[in-house]
């Protein structure tokens, strides 16, 4: 369970396959129509209700997919505003 100060929801585990495919549409569709969108890991969490495994797994899979890029202070963008 996670502290009343922690920045995560509580009850972290890994999201099942089914729920990661629709985070991943969810995602995409949110940067979709906020081009210039910058989460961090935690700001992720909190918008999109995920515990942290859960959004390292789906934006490591969005980076991977070209979609996300991650800047050097960690936070997400699209990759194609780094152009």
């Amino acid at each position: 369970m996670a502290s009343p100060d922690s920045p995560y929801p509580a009850g972290d585990s890994c999201a099942s396959e089914d729920s990661i495919a629709d985070l991943l549409a969810l995602i995409r569709a949110e940067y979709d129509e906020m081009p210039g969108l910058r989460l961090t890991l935690a700001q992720a969490c909190r918008l999109f209700g995920i515990g942290p495994c859960t959004a390292e797994t789906v934006m490591a899979m969005l980076i991977d997919e070209g979609i996300l890029a991650r800047t050097a202070s960690g936070a997400f963008m699209p990759r194609r505003t780094l152009n």
